[in-house]
């Protein structure tokens, strides 16, 4: 239940300050080597896991190196069935590793299609601004594990 409101309060933040459409954090089980993450599909939060070395965020999870992909469908690590899970349509995608304070790998986080000002998504993302606020939310939801 902490997780989940945690899961819920990040990702708001991230999409806020990146400007992005959506944000996913996807977590590392160490028990399963699995990323998963909570997500609202027809109201309820669901989990959603998959092996750690699959789709954008498992490459980059596992690779520890962040990727801009500018269509997502067009590249072949893309894991479509999260968008079937979830209703949502991925289009560009800007995904980055996350670690803790003590080096271990944690997870990573997608952005999804930057927003403009007037807030209609657009289909380009960049890096922007410094990641590393999201080594200090590894250690959040590692201390309500």
């Amino acid at each position: 239940q902490d997780l989940e409101a945690l899961l819920f309060a990040l990702n708001q933040v991230f999409c806020s300050n990146l400007g992005v459409e959506r944000c996913t954090l996807f977590l590392y089980d160490q028990r399963t080597n699995e990323l998963y993450t909570k997500s609202s599909i027809d109201e309820v939060m669901s989990e959603i896991r998959f092996p750690a070395d699959t789709g954008i965020a498992g490459n980059v999870f596992t690779s520890e190196e962040s990727l801009i992909i500018p269509d997502a469908y067009a590249d072949p690590r893309f894991n479509q069935e999260i968008d079937k899970q979830t209703g949502f349509r991925t289009r560009s995608i800007l995904c980055t590793p996350i670690w803790d304070l003590d080096n271990r790998r944690r997870g990573s986080v997608e952005n999804n299609r930057r927003l403009s000002a007037s807030g209609a998504a657009s289909g380009k993302i960049s890096v922007t601004g410094n990641n590393k606020v999201i080594v200090g939310v590894a250690q959040l939801v590692n201390k309500t594990q």
